[in-house]
């Protein structure tokens, strides 16, 4: 009697991988087709004009400014991370720049999915409380940078339309921070939310799920607290300054003259459109959004071409060359990446290793 084929789901490359497969192509369209359109209103001699004539040294301070980004990204996970554990800065740079290199390599964020795998699993801190502070992280960066694109774009006169999209954006993030200062105070007493709330659910669910809540509050602490949040808001200035001087020194590389608000609203649109677009790194969505607004700032086609291969591409470069170095440096493994669950004795207690 002939063998029956196992259902799709159970077999190697079945539905899952199929899923996955088509999600990688879609990436890989969307991203060719981004980069045509880019490639299509390029003035290519004027572009290797002003690539021949870049200021390396220029290039090499831009790149020690966006790891000093780095950096302080770390710091500003450290501060989050406070009420939970007091874990070291220099373990968490190596963790933000794993998780923006593969980032550089997958699309859909999973550079953001391995960093929070990666710090649960190396620091010992629950996945519910890593997902919050990083819950947090997007929060607030959203906040800043679609204020600063509301700024710029009003203040550059960009386009009303562009305007008030970025006034959207800042709107929906300011609602976020509200709900989750809102779900916070739920959430504190996690397990009487889930007694009162969750019913219907099994005994043994429901104090996982109030667990998990609490963890999940726990995340959120630093910023509700003005102690704490000080050094938060120090911290996130300290990362958009570097940013942007990175950027600065990237326009004086290929000699643009810009104002000190034009590259704030560069900064501002890389960032959003790089976290939204659904190609690795936001290849090829970078390329056009920044190539366009730098048009509309009165910047050469061949310049503004000049400027987003050689920030995109260094940048990406130096993430990808740092990366190994981090990742010997923790003695990062794979299953430190990949293993998503860990037995239920090895999951920490609630506040465990509280500063």
């Amino acid at each position: 009697m002939p063998l029956r084929k196992a259902p799709a789901a159970a077999r190697p490359g079945g539905e899952p991988g199929k899923r996955l497969g088509n999600r990688l192509l879609l990436s890989l369209a969307l991203t060719s087709t981004l980069l045509l359109v880019f490639a299509l209103r390029l003035d290519l001699d004027n572009l290797l004009d002003e690539l021949a004539g870049t200021n390396f040294a220029w290039v090499g301070a831009a790149v020690v400014m966006n790891l000093a980004a780095q950096y302080f990204r770390a710091l500003r996970h450290h501060y989050l991370l406070l009420p939970a554990r007091d874990l070291p800065t220099s373990g968490l740079t190596g963790a933000v720049i794993i998780g923006a290199a593969i980032n550089n390599v997958l699309p859909l964020r999973g550079g953001s999915v391995a960093r929070m795998q990666l710090i649960a699993k190396r620091f010992d801190v629950s996945r519910p409380t890593v997902a919050a502070t990083m819950a947090a992280e997007i929060v607030l960066d959203t906040l800043i940078v679609s204020a600063f694109l509301v700024v710029g774009i009003f203040a550059l006169h960009l386009g009303s339309l562009l305007g008030w999209i970025a006034s959207a954006v800042l709107a929906a993030s300011a609602s976020l921070l509200v709900l989750a200062w809102l779900l916070s105070r739920s959430f504190r007493h996690g397990d009487a939310f889930a007694e009162q709330r969750l019913r219907f659910l099994p005994e043994t669910t429901r104090k996982a799920v109030g667990q998990g809540l609490m963890q999940f509050e726990l995340g959120w602490q630093a910023v509700w607290r003005a102690r704490q949040a000080a050094p938060l808001v120090a911290a996130s200035a300290a990362i958009w300054l570097s940013e942007s001087v990175s950027y600065w020194f990237f326009g004086l590389a290929v000699d643009l003259d810009l104002s000190p608000l034009a590259y704030l609203t560069l900064v501002a649109l890389a960032n959003i459109v790089t976290s939204l677009a659904f190609t690795p790194a936001g290849l090829g969505a970078f390329e056009l959004s920044v190539s366009e607004l730098l048009r509309r700032l009165d910047v050469s086609s061949g310049a503004a071409g000049a400027y987003v291969l050689l920030s995109h591409g260094v940048l990406t470069l130096m993430m990808m060359a740092v990366a190994p170095v981090a990742f010997y440096l923790l003695r990062v493994r794979a299953s430190d990446l990949l293993y998503l669950r860990r037995p239920p004795e090895d999951e920490p207690p609630l506040g465990a290793g509280r500063a």
